[in-house]
């Protein structure tokens, strides 16, 4: 990713600080899934990259695919951001509202919703315990509100 964006010495500074970082290096062995949520949050990324250079309905379904992933990992949702920047201000002059109700951005989150639906069927089927879950998790590590109370 770095590489793409910003040339192959970056890309290069990149690898050796990722391979040399004992912390990415001990969460890979020890399983946790913060080592999977950045490489699908990183492919997403990738995936927008693309997005933005060329409006294919194939991109929209690989960046559909992609986050549907990310977002299966761990239930963050902050991926559709560059996503959504990536189709709004991506090399197209089509007027704003019409991106809007564009068709590919309605094939891209209809994408990822099967994504996520094929991949965690659990989620729906045991609602009640996965909103309890995500509850303590959030205690846990003080996100949202509870961080600033």
């Amino acid at each position: 990713m770095a590489q793409k964006l910003f040339g192959k010495l970056v890309g290069i500074f990149a690898l050796l600080f990722l391979a040399l970082n004992f912390r990415a290096t001990l969460n890979a062995h020890i399983g946790l899934p913060d080592t999977y949520n950045a490489f699908f949050v990183l492919l997403s990324l990738l995936a927008s990259f693309n997005l933005w250079q060329k409006r294919r309905l194939v991109d929209y379904l690989i960046s559909g695919l992609c986050i549907g992933l990310s977002v299966s990992v761990k239930y963050q949702f902050f991926i559709f951001t560059p996503f959504l920047l990536a189709h709004f201000f991506g090399s197209s002059s089509t007027p704003m509202l019409k991106k809007l109700f564009d068709h590919k951005l309605f094939t891209a989150f209809l994408t990822s919703l099967i994504v996520f639906l094929i991949i965690n069927p659990y989620f729906f089927i045991n609602f009640e315990s996965t909103l309890e879950w995500t509850k303590s998790v959030s205690l846990k590590y003080s996100m949202g509100r509870n961080d600033f109370n």
